[in-house]
Protein backbone atom coordinates (compact mmCIF):
# COMPACT_ATOMS: atom_id res chain seq x y z
CA UNK A 1 0.00 0.00 0.00
CA UNK A 2 1.61 3.29 -1.01
CA UNK A 3 1.56 6.06 1.57
CA UNK A 4 3.09 9.52 1.42
CA UNK A 5 4.22 10.89 4.78
CA UNK A 6 2.35 14.08 5.70
CA UNK A 7 3.80 16.88 7.81
CA UNK A 8 1.14 16.37 10.49
CA UNK A 9 2.41 12.82 11.07
CA UNK A 10 5.86 14.04 12.10
CA UNK A 11 7.26 15.15 15.43
CA UNK A 12 9.43 18.22 16.18
CA UNK A 13 12.50 16.21 15.09
CA UNK A 14 11.05 16.12 11.57
CA UNK A 15 10.49 12.35 11.47
CA UNK A 16 7.33 10.25 11.59
CA UNK A 17 6.14 10.20 15.21
CA UNK A 18 6.42 6.67 16.61
CA UNK A 19 2.70 6.27 17.42
CA UNK A 20 1.80 7.22 13.84
CA UNK A 21 3.10 3.84 12.71
CA UNK A 22 0.26 2.18 14.63
CA UNK A 23 -2.21 4.13 12.48
CA UNK A 24 -0.28 2.96 9.40
CA UNK A 25 -0.64 -0.64 10.66
CA UNK A 26 -4.37 -0.20 11.13
CA UNK A 27 -4.71 1.27 7.64
CA UNK A 28 -2.72 -1.65 6.21
CA UNK A 29 -5.00 -4.17 7.95
CA UNK A 30 -8.08 -2.48 6.49
CA UNK A 31 -6.56 -2.60 3.01
CA UNK A 32 -5.49 -6.23 3.47
CA UNK A 33 -9.08 -7.21 4.36
CA UNK A 34 -10.25 -5.41 1.22
CA UNK A 35 -7.55 -7.14 -0.88
CA UNK A 36 -8.62 -10.62 0.29
CA UNK A 37 -12.25 -9.86 -0.54
CA UNK A 38 -13.53 -9.41 3.02
CA UNK A 39 -14.06 -5.67 3.57
CA UNK A 40 -14.12 -4.89 7.29
CA UNK A 41 -17.72 -3.61 7.23
CA UNK A 42 -18.90 -6.89 5.70
CA UNK A 43 -16.91 -8.88 8.27
CA UNK A 44 -18.62 -6.97 11.10
CA UNK A 45 -22.03 -7.23 9.40
CA UNK A 46 -21.55 -11.03 9.38
CA UNK A 47 -21.29 -10.91 13.21
CA UNK A 48 -17.49 -10.98 13.56
CA UNK A 49 -15.01 -8.46 14.88
CA UNK A 50 -11.50 -8.34 16.31
CA UNK A 51 -9.68 -6.75 19.19
CA UNK A 52 -6.00 -5.96 19.32
CA UNK A 53 -4.19 -7.79 22.11
CA UNK A 54 -0.56 -6.79 21.56
CA UNK A 55 1.73 -5.04 19.10
CA UNK A 56 5.50 -4.98 19.01
CA UNK A 57 7.11 -2.32 16.82
CA UNK A 58 10.73 -2.09 15.75
CA UNK A 59 12.02 1.15 14.26
CA UNK A 60 14.83 0.71 11.71
CA UNK A 61 15.25 4.10 9.99
CA UNK A 62 13.51 7.49 10.01
CA UNK A 63 10.81 8.50 7.58
CA UNK A 64 10.34 12.20 6.85
CA UNK A 65 7.66 14.45 5.36
CA UNK A 66 6.92 13.76 1.71
CA UNK A 67 8.68 10.35 1.76
CA UNK A 68 6.85 7.78 -0.33
CA UNK A 69 6.50 4.69 1.83
CA UNK A 70 5.22 1.26 0.92
CA UNK A 71 3.31 -0.41 3.74
CA UNK A 72 3.24 -4.21 3.49
CA UNK A 73 0.88 -6.42 5.44
CA UNK A 74 0.17 -10.11 5.85
CA UNK A 75 -1.94 -12.04 8.32
CA UNK A 76 -1.78 -15.68 9.37
CA UNK A 77 -0.60 -17.84 12.27
CA UNK A 78 -4.20 -18.68 13.14
CA UNK A 79 -5.02 -20.14 16.52
CA UNK A 80 -8.57 -21.09 17.49
CA UNK A 81 -9.60 -17.53 18.37
CA UNK A 82 -6.54 -15.45 17.47
CA UNK A 83 -4.28 -14.56 14.54
CA UNK A 84 -1.24 -12.44 13.79
CA UNK A 85 -0.54 -9.52 11.49
CA UNK A 86 2.91 -8.51 10.23
CA UNK A 87 3.54 -5.05 8.82
CA UNK A 88 6.66 -3.62 7.24
CA UNK A 89 7.09 0.01 6.14
CA UNK A 90 9.70 0.63 3.46
CA UNK A 91 11.10 3.80 1.96
CA UNK A 92 12.43 2.47 -1.33
CA UNK A 93 14.79 -0.37 -0.38
CA UNK A 94 15.14 0.83 3.22
CA UNK A 95 13.12 -0.88 5.92
CA UNK A 96 11.75 1.89 8.15
CA UNK A 97 9.56 -0.06 10.58
CA UNK A 98 8.37 -3.59 11.25
CA UNK A 99 5.56 -4.65 13.54
CA UNK A 100 3.80 -7.78 14.72
CA UNK A 101 0.32 -7.67 16.20
CA UNK A 102 -1.92 -10.34 17.70
CA UNK A 103 -5.69 -10.06 17.41
CA UNK A 104 -8.51 -12.01 19.05
CA UNK A 105 -11.76 -12.67 17.24
CA UNK A 106 -14.89 -11.51 19.08
CA UNK A 107 -18.59 -11.31 18.38
CA UNK A 108 -20.64 -8.11 18.30
CA UNK A 109 -20.87 -8.10 22.11
CA UNK A 110 -17.09 -8.39 22.49
CA UNK A 111 -17.10 -12.07 23.52
CA UNK A 112 -14.20 -14.22 22.29
CA UNK A 113 -15.14 -16.56 19.44
CA UNK A 114 -13.53 -18.94 17.04
CA UNK A 115 -12.04 -17.14 14.06
CA UNK A 116 -14.52 -17.77 11.24
CA UNK A 117 -13.76 -19.79 8.14
CA UNK A 118 -14.78 -16.68 6.19
CA UNK A 119 -11.49 -15.06 7.24
CA UNK A 120 -9.33 -18.19 7.34
CA UNK A 121 -10.41 -19.27 3.84
CA UNK A 122 -10.01 -15.79 2.32
CA UNK A 123 -6.48 -15.49 3.75
CA UNK A 124 -5.56 -19.00 2.58
CA UNK A 125 -6.76 -18.27 -0.97
CA UNK A 126 -4.97 -14.93 -1.07
CA UNK A 127 -1.71 -16.21 0.40
CA UNK A 128 -1.78 -19.33 -1.83
CA UNK A 129 -1.42 -16.95 -4.76
CA UNK A 130 1.89 -15.79 -3.30
CA UNK A 131 5.21 -17.15 -4.53
CA UNK A 132 6.77 -19.46 -1.92
CA UNK A 133 9.77 -17.15 -1.42
CA UNK A 134 7.89 -14.98 1.12
CA UNK A 135 7.07 -12.10 -1.20
CA UNK A 136 3.62 -10.59 -0.84
CA UNK A 137 1.14 -9.17 -3.29
CA UNK A 138 -0.61 -6.13 -1.89
CA UNK A 139 -2.78 -3.88 -4.05
CA UNK A 140 -1.59 -5.60 -7.25
CA UNK A 141 2.03 -4.77 -6.46
CA UNK A 142 4.68 -7.44 -5.86
CA UNK A 143 6.76 -6.41 -2.85
CA UNK A 144 8.87 -7.95 -0.09
CA UNK A 145 6.78 -8.93 2.90
CA UNK A 146 7.50 -10.73 6.15
CA UNK A 147 7.04 -14.47 6.13
CA UNK A 148 3.96 -15.51 8.14
CA UNK A 149 6.17 -17.70 10.34
CA UNK A 150 8.63 -14.92 11.28
CA UNK A 151 8.24 -12.14 13.80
Amino acid sequence: MPLRVRWAECDPQGVVFNATYLAYCDHALTEYFRAIGVPYREYVAAGHDMVLVTTTVDYHAPARPDDDLTILCRIGDFGDTSWSMWVVARNGDTRVMSARSRYVTVDGAGRKRTTPDLLRDAVARFEAGQPPDGRGVIASQRVDAPSPKSS
